[in-house]
């Protein structure tokens, strides 16, 4: 199962996807959309980043973007909608795309959608687990390509992407879950793995032409031109490895974790 797969059957039944809801982290919006399919009472979707709302309402049928309100804003700011608790907040691939915004602040972020939490409500985080160990020239190469990918947004103007372990979110939100004395105010779960990710060097050719993109649209022409040779290059060397070589390989590279935390309190329905 994918991440999203998961995600869907964990919220599927659950009351609080029909609650207040809270998507943290507009993105291009797929996350939103699935909230939106639960009919929640309220939905926010919220990012720092006010263009990605565009794309996020072009994925929603017109019934179901009525349904959302779409806010800019930092989640690390503990007036952002400030009121009620959320029954549900969801964090899809939260940590790595906030790492550009409040680089090495984490772990505010955790604490502020922990202290958003309504008594019995829900927080559902995913991430990709960093690897950095290659065991063969073909993962070496997707590494090659992703190293690339992240390092040209950042450098094009974008901000970059820093992927976070599950164990350690896992850890830091049972940190969270402890004030003082008092009984811990949040249930935080092992983390659920998805299988090994499988990329295709169609696929990995489509992210190296994104890279190429985002170096570019920071203006940065000689840079998106040695990149375009470069990562040509890897490509054209890849296509000769057994595993790509038949043109329908796939490489098996990381995978997804989902952690799902649980706000003490009895969930009002």
């Amino acid at each position: 199962m994918s991440r999203i797969e998961v995600v869907k059957e964990l919220l599927h039944g659950d009351t609080r996807a029909r609650g207040r809801v809270l998507d943290a982290g507009t993105g291009g919006g797929l996350m939103t959309e699935i909230l939106a399919e639960f009919r929640p009472v309220e939905l926010h979707s919220v990012s720092v980043d006010e263009s990605s709302f565009a794309t996020a309402k072009g994925r929603l049928p017109s019934d179901l973007c009525a349904r959302v309100r779409f806010v800019q804003g930092d989640l690390g700011d503990p007036g952002l909608l400030a009121g009620e608790g959320c029954d549900l907040i969801v964090g899809d691939y939260l940590l790595a795309a906030a790492a550009g915004h409040r680089p090495f602040r984490e772990i505010d972020l955790l604490r502020g959608l922990v202290g958003r939490l309504a008594p019995g409500g829900l927080l559902v985080l995913t991430g990709l687990e960093p690897l950095t160990v290659c065991r063969t020239a073909e993962e070496e190469v997707v590494r090659t390509i992703q190293r690339w990918w992240a390092g040209l947004t950042y450098l094009g103007g974008e901000e970059m992407y820093r992927e976070v372990p599950a164990r350690w979110v896992v850890d830091r939100l049972r940190e969270l879950a402890v004030q003082s004395n008092s009984a811990p105010i949040l249930e935080v779960e092992e983390p659920r793995f998805t299988p090994p990710l499988l990329w295709s060097l169609s696929q990995l050719r489509g992210l190296a032409e994104d890279a190429v993109r985002r170096a570019g649209g920071g203006g940065e022409a000689r840079l998106a031109s040695f990149a375009r040779s470069y990562l040509q290059d890897v490509c054209r060397r890849a296509a000769r490895l057994p595993g790509f070589a038949t043109g329908a390989g796939r490489v098996a590279w990381s995978r997804d974790w989902i952690i799902r935390a649980t706000r003490a309190g009895e969930h009002s329905t």
